[in-house]
């Protein structure tokens, strides 16, 4: 295998547009947690936050950014293996302004990864401003940070359920993360500073080659 220095790498984040990923001024819902992401794929641990909500209160519900059944059927068996059939809905491919307005409307995201090579979502969701909880698995713990979600341990029902209490019951924490979250997504996250960074990495490169001429 080839093995690089540290030094011999450079990192740029993935972009998104900020000027379509931003609140759309829909109301709030009470006790609403989101998911996005492929049910289907075992790595999105949609498991863990299943079980984390047999522990929760009733009235949290969940709302599934993709397919469920006939499409698919994972999510849906496991949903009704734990009885939580009147709490968990499935909306199936949205349109992209559909999509913000769930990140703008929904209490918060959760995404409950045993492994992330970025985590889209959560940057999608902090550019609406809306608080996350996520794993600390792959790049999430680089996206995400203690000013604008809550970080917790992969394959932890009872550690994400107590993330999502904790939110749930403070609106300030969660009105502060919201405001934390955007910014950290317009200053990281925004195809401006991808472009700019990228940049930067060529400016590097060229830099070298010349030195080495």
């Amino acid at each position: 295998a080839c093995r690089l220095k540290k030094e011999k790498i450079s990192v740029v984040d993935n972009g998104m547009d900020i000027s379509v990923f931003k609140n759309d001024g829909s109301k709030r819902e009470k006790n609403s947690i989101l998911f996005v992401g492929n049910t289907e794929d075992f790595k999105k641990g949609l498991i863990y936050l299943l079980k984390a909500l047999t522990e929760l209160p009733k009235k949290v519900t969940l709302t599934i950014v993709d397919d469920g059944p006939p499409a698919k059927l994972t999510a849906h068996s496991m949903i009704k293996k734990y009885g939580l059939e009147d709490r968990v809905t499935f909306t199936g491919k949205l349109t992209l302004e559909e999509l913000v307005k769930m990140y703008s409307s929904k209490t918060l995201l959760v995404m409950s990864s045993l492994y992330e090579g970025f985590g889209l979502p959560a940057c999608e969701a902090m550019a609406c401003e809306t608080p996350v909880i996520v794993t600390k698995v792959g790049a999430l713990p680089e996206v995400v940070t203690e000013d604008s979600g809550i970080l917790v341990d992969t394959q932890n029902p009872p550690a994400i359920a107590e993330a999502i209490t904790k939110l749930l019951k403070d609106k300030k924490l969660r009105d502060k993360m919201g405001k934390a979250g955007r910014k950290r997504a317009v200053e990281l996250f925004s195809w401006k500073t991808a472009a700019k960074n990228t940049l930067a990495v060529y400016e590097d490169v060229i830099q070298e080659c010349k030195r080495n001429i």
